[in-house]
């Protein structure tokens, strides 16, 4: 009889000590975030693993991880593969995902480590907040922490953390082009408990900058539907 993933991780040791985490960052031409990010990530979090995961970037990122002792890997591109390339090189206990252009708050791998010691809690992510004042910061943050509290549903800028062992009985990030995120984040929440952290994590407007607030919450709303109140995620995400 097949096991479910819940039930095998639950039978999976889990370390007494707080976990190790892993830091995997994908990158596409963004270069000038990723040395920002690193440069924040180091003052913030000392030796912590970081692993760049770039998917045939033109814009150097390799030097740029290099120049903060940061292991380097390459991908094919998309998120969802290099996430996944990320993972596989990685020796944490836990794996945290960020964007290249996320603005880390320095007690993150601490709420990331209270709320693992809940041996129940298989991961989770942060509290989204833009960062940038503009007139829509305040309704756009609010849904977004309704979305993530009420229906448990979170973002890839959102900062998803994930017991290692729990993402690889998962088989990972899903093989597909687009909303890998968002079809990961219910596959984890059908597995076990998750945590909404209440610590910010800075998430870069450029996307309601360069295609205006109203169109890109809509194009974000009907994804939503799509891939997850509809369940097409299932299907294709492999749940």
């Amino acid at each position: 009889m097949k096991e479910s993933a819940s039930a095998a991780a639950a039978r999976s040791p889990r370390p007494a000590r707080d976990p190790y985490v892993s830091i995997v960052i994908p990158v596409f031409n963004d270069s000038m975030e990723l040395a920002r990010q690193l440069t924040d990530l180091r003052a913030h979090f000392g030796n912590v693993e970081i692993i760049v995961s770039d998917g045939a970037s033109w814009d150097d990122p390799g030097a740029v991880a290099a120049g903060f002792d940061t292991r380097f890997v390459e991908s094919e591109p998309g998120r969802g593969p290099q996430m996944n390339a990320g993972a596989a090189a990685a020796n944490g206990d836990v794996l945290w995902f960020l964007h290249a252009d996320s603005v880390v708050d320095p007690g993150s791998i601490g709420a990331i480590e209270r709320a693992l010691s809940d041996p129940d809690v298989i991961g989770g992510a942060f509290r989204f907040s833009l960062a940038k004042n503009t007139w829509y910061k305040p309704m756009l943050d609010a849904c977004v922490a309704w979305r993530t509290n009420t229906l448990r549903q979170a973002y890839g800028d959102q900062g998803i953390f994930v017991r290692a062992e729990v993402f690889r009985l998962l088989g990972g990030y899903p093989p597909i082009v687009s909303m890998e995120d968002l079809v990961f984040y219910r596959r984890l929440r059908e597995t076990g408990p998750l945590a909404a952290l209440d610590i910010p994590i800075g998430v870069n407007p450029r996307r309601w900058e360069s295609d205006g607030f109203l169109r890109t919450t809509a194009r974000n709303l009907i994804a939503w539907f799509w891939w997850d109140l509809r369940g097409k995620g299932r299907a294709r995400g492999g749940a």
